[in-house]
C-alpha cells in the first residue's frame, strides 16, 4: 500500500510517444479527401481529412499535419460538399454541425474520434489537438473545386487554423450493386448451432472463378438441426 501527498510533475515528451498540442497551430494543406460514413433524414456523417504531408507509395509521410473533420451534411447521392459554415456542436447531428473530438480510454487504449488535428513529427512521435470549438466555412463546387477554411480552438485554448483549395475526392458512398455471379463457385461452411436459437449457421461464399471479378459472403441461419440437413430452401430475410 502506498501513499504519496505532494506536488504531482510531469514532462512531455518531445521526441517518441503522444503529446499534447501546447501551440496555436496554422497549416495550409495540399491534401485532401472524404469519407462517407453514413446518413438518415436527409443528412449524410462524413469524415473529412485536409493533410499539408507528402505522398509516398499512397502514404502519407511525416512530418505535417493531419486534420480531421466529422461533419453533418445534407444528403448528397453524389457526395457533393454543402456550401456554407459548419460549427463544432456537442449537440451534433443536424446539416451544417461539426463533431466534437470524442476521447475513449476504455480497454488500455486511446481511441479518438470526432474532430481533431495530429501533427506526426516522426513516425514515433505524435501530438494531438482536440477540437471542442469553431467552425469550418465551405465555398466552392465539386466541378470546379472547393475553398475550406477551418478556425477550430481545442480545449486547451489552442487555436487551430486550416485552410485547402482544390477538389476533395469522397469515398465510399452508397450505390447500388448488380453482381455478374457467372462463372463464381459457391462454398457452405457450416458452424451448428451458433447463435443457440436451434437452427443451424451456415456461411456461404461465393467467389470468381478467375480470382477476379464480383463475389459475395452471407451468412444465415437455417431451420435444420445438423449438417446432414444442409441449407435449408426457402426465403431469407436480413436482420
Amino acid at each position: 500500500h502506498v501513499t504519496y501527498t505532494g506536488p504531482a510533475e510531469y514532462m512531455q515528451e518531445s521526441q517518441g510517444g503522444t503529446g499534447i498540442i501546447t501551440e496555436d497551430t496554422e497549416f495550409t494543406a495540399s491534401i485532401s479527401q472524404g469519407t462517407y460514413l453514413g446518413g438518415e433524414n436527409d443528412v449524410m456523417n462524413m469524415s473529412l481529412l485536409f493533410s499539408d504531408m507528402t505522398v509516398s507509395n499512397g502514404y502519407l509521410m511525416p512530418p505535417g499535419n493531419i486534420m480531421y473533420v466529422n461533419t453533418y451534411l445534407p444528403m448528397d447521392e453524389n457526395g457533393s460538399l454543402a456550401t456554407g459554415t459548419y460549427n463544432v456542436s456537442s449537440d451534433c447531428g443536424d446539416s451544417f454541425t461539426i463533431a466534437p473530438a470524442q476521447i475513449d480510454n476504455s480497454g488500455g487504449m486511446q481511441t479518438v474520434t470526432g474532430t481533431y488535428l495530429m501533427y506526426a513529427e516522426s513516425e514515433t512521435s505524435v501530438s494531438y489537438g482536440f477540437v471542442t470549438g469553431g467552425t469550418m466555412t465551405i465555398s466552392g463546387s465539386a466541378a470546379s473545386g472547393y475553398n475550406v477554411q477551418c478556425n477550430f480552438t481545442t480545449d486547451d485554448g489552442v487555436s487551430i487554423e486550416c485552410s485547402y483549395s482544390g477538389t476533395i475526392d469522397i469515398f465510399d458512398l452508397p450505390e447500388d450493386i448488380a453482381l455478374d455471379l457467372s462463372g463464381a463457385t459457391g462454398t457452405g461452411y457450416y458452424y451448428g448451432d451458433y447463435y443457440g436459437t436451434g437452427g443451424s449457421n451456415w456461411i456461404i461464399s461465393i467467389t470468381p472463378a478467375s480470382g477476379s471479378g464480383d463475389g459475395i459472403q452471407i451468412e444465415c441461419v437455417t431451420t435444420g438441426t445438423g449438417l446432414e440437413d444442409g441449407i435449408s430452401s426457402g426465403t431469407y430475410t436480413a436482420a
